[in-house]
């Protein structure tokens, strides 16, 4: 019969034991899924952070390739504004030399009044 009573004692302290075991471990897991409830949230915000940077990022590139546009565009107009002026310059420089021209020829004809 002792050997019964120790058996019987032996097994319900294996048994407390193994129950006490089972709650640290449910409180552990509890503990554990809450953390991971946090973390989720947490990389959740950071995704959104994430497409808002990308997002902007993707306007800025867009706005950088816009303005390289206009620079190009603006830098083709200069070049041929520069082209136009110096053509137009030629011209009056024509014009200049042919009346340095007439008022020669004038000067010579009807007197130096015109020269």
């Amino acid at each position: 019969l002792d050997r019964i009573d120790t058996r019987r004692d032996q097994e319900r302290d294996n048994s407390n034991e193994l129950h006490q075991a089972l709650v640290h471990i449910k409180a552990e897991m509890k503990k554990k899924d809450k953390e991971s409830k946090v973390l989720a949230a947490e990389l959740k915000d950071l995704e959104r952070e994430f497409g808002a940077v990308q997002e902007e990022q993707n306007e800025l590139v867009a706005r950088r390739t816009e303005l390289t546009i206009q620079v190009s565009t603006a830098e083709e107009q200069v070049g041929s504004d520069a082209q136009n002026l110096k053509r137009r310059v030629k011209e009056l420089k024509t014009l200049q030399k042919r009346a340095d021209e007439v008022r020669a020829e004038l000067a010579e004809t009807v007197g130096p009044e015109y020269s």
